[in-house]
């Protein structure tokens, strides 16, 4: 059925990439390295986030996936991984998996070099004639969503028509399945068309692959900043109405990484003129035409901060984070927006939570970091 190697009633499988597993539909593109811009950073950081990012701020990024659409005939597809006809494993479906050892069937021995367990794929639950896989893994995250997965739809619907074509989406809650079919429908698709998956074992008679565009947490294709803008210059456009140049996050109360003096910081930003926004309480649309203005875009490292993406050519972001949260995801986002980051770190309740503890920032770094924030 596999390969003829058994270990422990397990088959060896590789991981290769979609180019040798599938036939590819878009013209393959060369990527430029790109350089981030000088990051602001204040606050206490940690040696070992400190010593990474000067690496990253001196080194031209040259690792930029190169994306792609790719066509597998008789599939199979679970957990976002998809297999092809002779089992062996699509090594960009792998995106965000670099740090487990067993999923979905699979045990990790080293590399590219995996033992799958055949009973675990001998059903399949789903059968599709053809349809295209947009889920990847961490997309019910709303920032690894709008950043990872939902640019995707460019390169897909410019070598394919949506016509009769399925959509495979995460189940996940129904707060973010509504922003998938919110967000979707920006690009024609029809709710109708999206059917929401976990570990089903579905077997596709054609399955359309548009392949990642990052790799976390330092590297995005420059063509994500341009699918969201072009997005939210068409949704800003639909609602007539302009937003605010200065916006405070403020961030949902049960999420992780919670600013301790919050109340401090808050009054300091609106005493200056900025509009507090709670990004959880807005539709996928709203958020877009919130941010589809502003300048100036402040709040604690967290998905909602993903919203910069839609915000004009040279946006600010002033981010708040615990001493030991790497600067990395927003200060590339930034870069690609020719934007300026900066960044305060801040003290933590209890350092073993690591990037996740909640924290205090230091209301004279505030000061000062504002202060270089707001200059020309």
């Amino acid at each position: 059925m596999f390969l003829t190697e058994v270990v422990d009633h397990r088959l060896p499988i590789k991981a290769r990439p979609a180019g040798e597993l599938g036939r590819r539909l878009d013209a393959r593109v060369e990527i430029s390295p790109y350089q981030r811009r000088r990051p602001h950073i204040f606050g206490p950081v940690k040696d070992e986030i400190l010593n990474q990012r000067r690496w990253y701020e001196t080194m031209p990024e040259t690792n930029t996936p190169e994306g792609g659409v790719y066509v597998f005939d008789n599939a199979v597809i679970s957990g976002g991984l998809v297999f092809g006809s002779d089992w062996s494993l699509v090594r960009e479906s792998l995106i965000n998996r670099q740090h487990e050892d067993a999923f979905v069937g699979l045990t990790r021995r080293e590399g590219d070099d995996f033992l799958l367990e055949p009973s675990y794929f001998e059903r399949r639950d789903l059968t599709f004639e053809r349809c295209a896989l947009i889920s990847q893994h961490w997309d019910p995250n709303y920032g690894h969503w709008l950043i990872e997965g939902l640019p995707r739809m460019a390169p897909l619907l410019a070598v394919t028509a949506l016509d009769g074509l399925t959509l495979l989406l995460t189940n996940t809650s129904a707060q973010m399945m509504t922003v998938y079919r919110d967000s979707l429908k920006w690009f024609g698709v029809k709710p109708e068309q999206l059917r929401f998956v976990g570990t089903e074992i579905i077997g596709a008679r054609q399955l359309i692959y548009p392949a990642p565009l990052t790799i976390q947490p330092w590297i995005k294709s420059p063509g994500i900043v341009d699918t969201l803008e072009q997005l939210a210059r068409r949704v800003t456009a639909s609602f007539g109405a302009t937003g605010p140049k200065k916006i405070l996050i403020r961030r949902a109360p049960k999420s992780r990484r919670q600013l301790l003096n919050q109340d401090e910081v808050r009054a300091f930003f609106l005493a200056r003129g900025y509009v507090e926004v709670a990004p959880d309480e807005l539709s996928f649309d709203q958020q877009v035409a919130v941010f589809g203005n502003a300048t100036h875009v402040v709040g604690v490292l967290g998905a909602e901060c993903a919203n910069i993406a839609f915000s004009p050519r040279g946006a600010r972001f002033l981010g708040f984070a615990p001493e030991a949260m790497q600067d990395d995801f927003f200060w590339d986002l930034a870069s690609h927006k020719d934007g300026e980051y900066f960044c305060l770190h801040g003290a933590p309740s209890d350092p073993g939570e690591g990037m996740n503890a909640s924290f205090t920032v230091d209301p004279g770094l505030l000061k000062q970091a504002f202060a270089a924030f707001e200059s020309a």
